[in-house]
């Protein structure tokens, strides 16, 4: 057999097995290995005391492996900041069986959302750390990606409630701007318990993790006039 008439289905570069794996494989495998190295590097250093090399050295890559995958330090703050979007964007949407309407009503289904999403955030110093401190680092372009990625938030909070913000006479554009609303005083109220937690607020006024639930849904439905209960924990955690 010739060269020319070699069988088709012998494996080429990217289909060849090395211990039992492909090459994708194994660059698939590498690539979340940095990933996890930038969540614990960045999570707990911080963007300026995280180099390459010390990237490499925890996930056991080289740095070829690295730039591979990566542009700079950047671009794997961006990746890891986009894993954990996805991560809170399905907290966000699986957190909740109970339906937007009916007898419950809103604030019971946006609650378990509410609270999956916040326990995602918050519950891993790390996550937290970057998702609201270190993610300030991102320069114009990742800026413009992060901006992207949060859009869907509020999009599908639009669609999810379309029904009851219907019903209460609003338009579309209203829509979708009451929706914007709601995401970004979320936003606001977790991004502000975090750094708090970082400068050594006061435990009493900054609160517990299910206190921000609660201050989360409040602000959630006051906007979105959302009806039902608001609270789990009636006058903070104690009640809890």
């Amino acid at each position: 057999m010739t060269p020319a008439t070699a069988s088709p289905s012998a494996p080429g570069p990217v289909g060849r097995r090395i211990h039992g794996r492909t090459l994708a494989e194994r660059r698939a495998l590498r690539r979340e290995a940095m990933l996890d190295a930038g969540l614990d590097l960045f999570g707990s250093r911080g963007y300026a005391g995280t180099t390459v090399d010390a990237v490499c050295r925890l996930a056991s890559v080289s740095t070829r492996n690295f730039y591979e995958e990566f542009g700079n330090r950047l671009d794997l703050l961006a990746a890891v900041g986009e894993r954990i979007a996805a991560q809170a964007f399905t907290a966000w949407t699986t957190g909740s069986a109970v339906p937007p309407s009916g007898p419950r009503r809103p604030v019971a289904a946006v609650r378990s959302r509410v609270s999956a999403l916040v326990h995602v955030l918050v519950d891993d110093p790390r996550v937290a750390r970057i998702a609201f401190v270190e993610s300030l680092a991102l320069e114009a372009e990742g800026v413009q990606r992060r901006r992207e990625l949060m859009r869907i938030f509020p999009e599908w909070i639009a669609t999810y409630l379309a029904g009851h913000l219907e019903a209460l006479g609003y338009s579309e554009r209203r829509r979708r701007a009451l929706a914007r609303a709601a995401f970004g005083a979320g936003v606001e109220l977790v991004s502000t318990w975090v750094i708090d937690g970082r400068t050594g607020e006061a435990p009493r006024e900054r609160g517990t993790v299910e206190d921000l639930v609660d201050d989360v849904v409040e602000a959630t439905a006051g906007i979105l006039r959302l009806t039902g209960p608001a609270g789990a924990s009636t006058g903070g955690a104690g009640g809890h």
